[in-house]
């Protein structure tokens, strides 16, 4: 009849068996056959190096133009307010202004007439003396009486410069 489940189970493993020596006899010959060959190959251990593609972006190009354009401007204005303002000068001093005494009005004084100039003198005499107190009540009125006497004064002046 059936097979036995002992009979099963001796049947498996010596098919099993059987199997492995034949992989082992199998494995055994490839190696006798290899063993004469001298060729090892070089394993790559990753993938090639894929070159970096080109990208494009637009307008890179021109922004890199205006930056280098603002950059030369920038360059050019600083050369220039160098330049005006002297910072870096060249050569010779002679392109420096030269300082010079001051002309004050003490040569026009003389060219007034004479009615001016005494009505000035006048002024500034009263004017002078107003500021020496200036706190108090009736020194702060005669400033005013003496103000609107000075403006008085210069309105002749002027009428008298009006006559000659």
């Amino acid at each position: 009849g059936a097979p036995s489940l002992l009979d099963r189970l001796d049947h498996d493993m010596s098919v099993k068996m059987r199997n492995a020596r034949l992989q082992e006899a199998q494995a055994q010959r490839e190696y006798e056959e290899l063993k004469e060959c001298t060729f090892t190959p070089e394993v790559n251990k990753g993938p090639p190096p894929m070159p970096e593609p080109s990208v494009t972006i637009p307008g890179l190009s021109r922004y890199a133009e205006l930056q280098e354009l603002a950059k030369r401007k920038k360059e050019e204005q600083q050369r220039r307010q160098d330049e005006v303002w002297r910072k870096h000068p060249k050569g010779s001093t002679q392109l420096f202004t030269v300082p010079k005494p001051f002309h004050l009005e003490t040569d026009q004084r003389e060219q007034r007439p004479t009615c001016y100039s005494a009505a000035n003198q006048e002024a500034s005499s009263a004017s002078s003396q107003s500021h020496s107190k200036v706190n108090s009540r009736k020194n702060q009125e005669a400033l005013k009486a003496l103000s609107i006497q000075r403006i008085l004064q210069q309105n002749e002046a002027l009428s008298c410069d009006y006559e000659n």
